[in-house]
């Protein structure tokens, strides 16, 4: 394994990144089940 520091400015794109990402999912989810 490397040892890399982890950069928290870019921690904290991605889990921005990737909660969008799950809210998107959500609202398509719940979109499709009314239709």
């Amino acid at each position: 394994m490397r040892n890399r520091k982890t950069d928290p400015f870019l921690l904290e794109i991605f889990k921005n990144a990737f909660d969008t990402i799950a809210d998107e999912m959500t609202l398509t989810i719940v979109r499709t089940a009314y239709s």
